[in-house]
């Protein structure tokens, strides 16, 4: 009975060991369980933080780079810098233009350019991940060659366009777009005075091109500009000069072409090359009436008559020219007078006395008057009064 209580324990005992070693081992396994999920979730946190950082700066890049990337072709322009006639040696100068923003920059072939994007394409103060390489081209020395390069998110450099450019003339600027200081925005600043219309009507055609020519005033006097005219910047005003020998580096301009309301010159000063148009000036109206000009007239001769020119008596032949000084009328006889007159060097309105005709058995006497700048002119016509008429009104002794 003892052995058998003894066995009896000895199962129970058994048992509860096994019991025992089963519950040990389940919590074993739950702490080793518990314990490996940290070592599993702290790589995933770290490298979800990593790809967050890395992912920062592409909103930065791209807000620099700017969408409209692919558009550079059309914000960029290219004009050449003319060299000065004077000057004899290959010239590679070249102007770099932002279209939208109209801002210039002169370059030397090759180079590279930075450039940045803000609202629209600028010139870069400092190195930047964005530019243009520019060289001429290979296929001909009229075209340029614009390689696009940027520096991606991974530092890495991707030319991302290339093109072929021929550049343009470069803008006409209006005088305020010229430097304030510069001789040149002197000469954007004068007026014309349209052509000279004596000319038009007494010089024959082969010693003046009447369909093309413009004049500029120079103070009092005036300066005859046709195409290839070159002024030059001495002494403190433009002037004309025969050769491009005489302008010695000083300041220069060139007429380009002539229209009847504009000149287009070119201009060279210490610093840059420009081109601009200088523009006619409307004249005062000028207007008199024949018989307020001419009055009194009594013919002496086929080419010779008598007559009151504003209440002045003067005796007058054909062809004679009347000059206007200090409000008092001369005729100019003389041909040094009459070439100074030519020159601008005599200035104030002429009268030229054309024709004496019959007409209906009465007598017409025609001329032009010309204004101070020869840039109008008043066809006169006056008939002729019978005797007793001319007596009521009086006449010239």
């Amino acid at each position: 009975m003892l052995y058998g209580d003894f066995r009896k324990s000895a199962r129970i005992a058994s048992s509860l060991l096994g019991l025992s070693f089963f519950l040990a081992l389940g919590s074993l396994f739950v702490c080793f369980f518990s314990l490996s999920i940290p070592s599993v979730s702290v790589p995933q946190r770290t490298k979800e933080k990593e790809i967050t950082s890395f992912a920062l700066p592409i909103p930065s890049f791209e807000e620099t780079i700017g969408v409209s990337l692919p558009n550079i072709r059309g914000d960029l322009g290219f004009c050449f810098e003319k060299s000065r006639p004077d000057v004899k040696e290959v010239f590679s100068s070249l102007c770099v233009v932002l279209k939208k923003t109209g801002k210039t920059k002169r370059v030397e072939l090759p180079c590279r350019l930075y450039l940045e994007y803000g609202k629209t394409l600028q010139f870069a103060s400092e190195l930047s991940s964005f530019w243009v390489d520019l060289d001429w081209a290979l296929s001909g020395a009229d075209q340029i060659g614009v390689h696009v390069f940027l520096i991606d998110p991974s530092q890495v450099v991707i030319e991302v366009d290339f093109f072929l450019i021929s550049p343009d003339e470069p803008a006409i600027r209006s005088p305020h777009e010229l430097k304030e200081d510069s001789p040149l925005r002197l000469l954007a600043e004068t007026p014309l005075i349209g052509p000279d219309l004596w000319r038009e009507k007494y010089s024959s055609e082969g010693n003046f091109i009447h369909h093309c020519a413009q004049r500029m005033l120079r103070g009092s006097l005036w300066i005859a500009l046709q195409e290839n005219t070159l002024l030059c910047w001495k002494e403190g005003v433009w002037m004309p000069i025969d050769s491009i020998e005489e302008a010695n580096s000083l300041p220069l301009a060139r007429v380009v072409s002539v229209g009847p309301k504009n000149v287009l010159f070119e201009g060279w000063d210490l610093e840059e090359y420009v081109r601009f148009s200088v523009f006619s000036s409307p004249p005062a109206p000028f207007k008199t009436r024949s018989d307020e000009l001419l009055s009194a007239v009594r013919v002496r001769s086929e080419k010779q008559l008598s007559c009151m020119l504003e209440k002045q008596c003067l005796i007058l032949r054909l062809g004679d020219w009347v000059l206007k000084e200090d409000s008092r009328w001369r005729v100019l006889r003389k041909e040094m007078e009459k070439a100074r007159y030519l020159k601008g060097e005599l200035v104030g309105e002429l009268f030229v006395l054309d024709r004496i005709e019959t007409a209906g058995g009465q007598k017409i006497v025609q001329g032009n008057l010309f204004n101070l700048g020869r840039s109008q002119v008043v066809p006169i016509e006056v008939a002729v009064p019978s005797q007793g008429k001319m007596r009521e009104r009086g006449k010239c002794k």
